[in-house]
Parts: C-alpha cells; sequence; structure tokens
C-alpha cells in the first residue's frame, strides 16, 4: 500500500493523466528545466527524478552504460517518473538547494518541488528498482536496515555502521553520530574481525560526519585525548596506542602523534595483567613518515629494530594483503609502489646513518621485488633526501639507462 497519497493518486490517475509534451535528452531522459519538470510532474501525477552527476565521476558513467540502458529501468522511469540529468557543476544553483556530498545522487522530488528521498552511488538495474519503488512507498533504505537489526539484535556493528551510513544520507546525523560511536566504544565486544574497520573505515566515516555535523569531531578529540592520556600515564595498551595514532591522522593531527611518541621515551610502561605495556611500537607506524621527513634516521631505526627483518615483514604483509585483494589491475600498481615508497625509506634511513652495508642489501631486495625505472627513481630520491648525492646520481643515471632500452 501506497503511504504517500501523492503516490497512491499516481496509481490511479496515471493512465486517465493529460500528457505534457516532453522534450527528450538521451534515453528516457527529458531536457526540461526543474520548474517545467514540476509541472509535469504535477499534469502526469507523477514525481520528478534527477540524477545529478559530474563529468568525472566513475560511478556516474557506470550508471549511463549499465543501469540507464536497461529496457526494465528505462520503462519504469518512463511510467512513473519525470526523469531528468542534470551536471551538478554546471547547475550549481540547483545541485546546492538539494546539499549534495556524493555522486552520483538520485534525488526523487515530488511536484511540489520538496525532495522524497534519495539514492547515492552506482546501482544495478535490479537493485535500482527495489530502492526506487520502496523510497515512493515511503520505505527508506535505513527502514530495511533498522528492521534487520531488529530481528538479530544490535550487536553487528558492520550492519549498524551501515546503518548510521544511511542515516547520514537521509541527514539524520546526530542518530547517526549515536550509532557510529556505538560501533567504535563497543562494536569489538561482538565482533573482534571488526579491527581493521573500525580504525578505518569507521573512522573516515566520523571525520566526514564532523564537516556536517560539528559534535562527530567533538566526540572524536574526546577519545583521542582519553588514548594520550593512558599513554602518558603508562597505563595504554597497544591496542590504544594505534586507537591513538589512528584518530589523529583522520583529523590531520599527526604532529601530535609525534609529540607523545617522544614523550613516551621517558615513560616507564607498567605492568597490567603479568604484562609489561610499551606502547611505542603501536605508535611507530603512525609517526615513521615525520621521522624520515624530519631525517630522524637514528629514531627512525630504533623503531625499526633490525631492518632486514622488519622488510621481511612488510613484503610478507604487501602479498598476503594482494593475495587476499581483489583482481584489479590499478590497486595492483598502487599496492606495489606503496611497498616500494615503504621499503625505499629503510633505504634512506640506513644512508642517513652511514650504515652502506646493509642499505645496500636492502636495495637489492627492493630491486628484487620491481627492478622499474619509477623503483630506480623513488630509490634515487630518497638517497638524495639523505645527502648521499653521489648514490642517487647513480640510481638515475642506471634508470635513464633504462629508459634508452
Amino acid at each position: 500500500m501506497l503511504r504517500h497519497p501523492l503516490l497512491a493518486a499516481t496509481w490511479l490517475a496515471l493512465t486517465l493523466a493529460p500528457r505534457f509534451p516532453a522534450a527528450q535528452g538521451e534515453g528516457p531522459f527529458r531536457t526540461l528545466t526543474f520548474e517545467t519538470a514540476c509541472e509535469a510532474a504535477r499534469k502526469e501525477n507523477k514525481v520528478v527524478m534527477i540524477d545529478f552527476f559530474t563529468t568525472w565521476c566513475g560511478p556516474c558513467k557506470k550508471l549511463d552504460a549499465v543501469t540507464w540502458k536497461d529496457e526494465a529501468v528505462v520503462k519504469w522511469l518512463t511510467e512513473r517518473t519525470v526523469p531528468l540529468k542534470i551536471d551538478a557543476e554546471q547547475e550549481e544553483a540547483l545541485a546546492g538547494r538539494f546539499k549534495l556530498d556524493a555522486y552520483p545522487s538520485l534525488v526523487f522530488v515530488q511536484p511540489d518541488g520538496k525532495e522524497l528521498g534519495r539514492l547515492v552511488g552506482f546501482k544495478e538495474p535490479q537493485p535500482f528498482l527495489s530502492a526506487a519503488n520502496d523510497l515512493l512507498a515511503g520505505i527508506r533504505a535505513s527502514d530495511r536496515i533498522k528492521a534487520q537489526l531488529e530481528e538479530k539484535g544490535w550487536n553487528d556493528p558492520m550492519l549498524r555502521q551501515s546503518y548510521a551510513d544511511e542515516l547520514v544520507r537521509e541527514r539524520r546525523y546526530e542518530e547517526a553520530l549515536g550509532h557510529y560511536l556505538w560501533c567504535f566504544d563497543h562494536g569489538l565486544e561482538y565482533r573482534q574481525s571488526y579491527y581493521g574497520v573500525r580504525l578505518s573505515f569507521l573512522l573516515g566515516r566520523l571525520n566526514e560526519l564532523g564537516k556536517k555535523h560539528p559534535q562527530a569531531l567533538v566526540e572524536l578529540r574526546k577519545r583521542r585525548d582519553a588514548a594520550k592520556t593512558a599513554l602518558l600515564d603508562g597505563t595504554a595498551t597497544l591496542d590504544q596506542a594505534s586507537e591513538f595514532g589512528s584518530i589523529d591522522k583522520y583529523l590531520g593531527d599527526d604532529r601530535l602523534t609525534l609529540e607523545v611518541y617522544d614523550k613516551l621515551a621517558s615513560v616507564e610502561p607498567k605492568t597490567i595483567d603479568g604484562r609489561r605495556t610499551d606502547p611505542r611500537p603501536g605508535l611507530f607506524r603512525h609517526v615513521k613518515d615525520l621521522l624520515i621527513e624530519e631525517r630522524r634516521y637514528a629514531d627512525f631505526l630504533a623503531g625499526v629494530g633490525d631492518p632486514e627483518k622488519y622488510y621481511a615483514s612488510r613484503l610478507e604483509h604487501h602479498r598476503m594483503s594482494s593475495a587476499m585483494g581483489p583482481d584489479d589491475p590499478r590497486l595492483a600498481e598502487h599496492g606495489r609502489q606503496r611497498h616500494v615508497d615503504e621499503a625505499s625509506e629503510i633505504y634512506e634511513a640506513l644512508l642517513g646513518a652511514q650504515k652502506d652495508e646493509p642499505a645496500a642489501r636492502i636495495k637489492t631486495r627492493i630491486l628484487e621485488f620491481d627492478a622499474s625505472e619509477k623503483t630506480l627513481e623513488t630509490l634515487a630520491e630518497h638517497a638524495s633526501r639523505a645527502g648521499r648525492t653521489e648514490i642517487a646520481d647513480a640510481l638515475t643515471k642506471e634508470a635513464e639507462q633504462d629508459r634508452e632500452k
């Protein structure tokens, strides 16, 4: 049963409604102004659907290539909506009216100009039809997920995070924040595998929410500051160290992480439950880039421990991540370059500390992994920053020779 009176009328009067002259655009889309489209929707007992896109948006192009070419979707759009395609960067006033923050955004609008709801991101044809029908029937995506949570219980952090995502799309920011914070504070109690998501995707969601709802950043800082206190009084665990560094990363406060890392050198770790806590290793991965940037090579190497064993561990991590990730050449190239960049920091630190023999061994291993011209150039850049111009020049020359082959 349709919940919106307007939509109930649509079903009753669709075939009897007067037709509005439809200036056709590409596919099912009409070339009308927004005001004219609303008038057409009123006369035809339909709603307006606007596909807000940008020319640089990959999912927008995929929507054009897949969903908008599907016969069932075209039929549905024609029968149920007055569909428009709007370049959000060309129609800034209209895009601003609907406060867009992601593309594509498929905004459904009543004839009086009020938003009925929206779908965000690429949707395959059948998921689009299902979600769009729900939306027109007054059933929101958040309602579907809420029903699952009520059936299964509210203790699944992944599902609850998805629920909060939908609340954000519906601009129910305060509700979304409460669920995100539950996931952060309690998610690991119910799913240990949530650890990585919690310190990456979830923090990213909270940081983005903070741009629209500043209280999210206030709450993040509260949790960051609590972890900082535990670190400086010697009671923090390795998990708290990672939590502190991860929050700082998303807040853009990496320098604070380094400041605390330096202070921890004079903090005596405490013994908790029979274990001696030392949070510095948990913070090292968050500060290592800054240590290299500031040419604090001795401190970097102290954090690494045995450079060759450390390199071997990072190589194994890269291989495991590559094996578990999707088969995507672009992602594979990104992962390869990331490993080369990380390994080149070890090489730079060794050169900067005048430890040439282990540096040469690390260089050999890096080139065994990838001996491309780009890798040689990366090694040359790091050697140059370490002040070893003669080595940098030799690597640059080797790269040039590879280019000429």
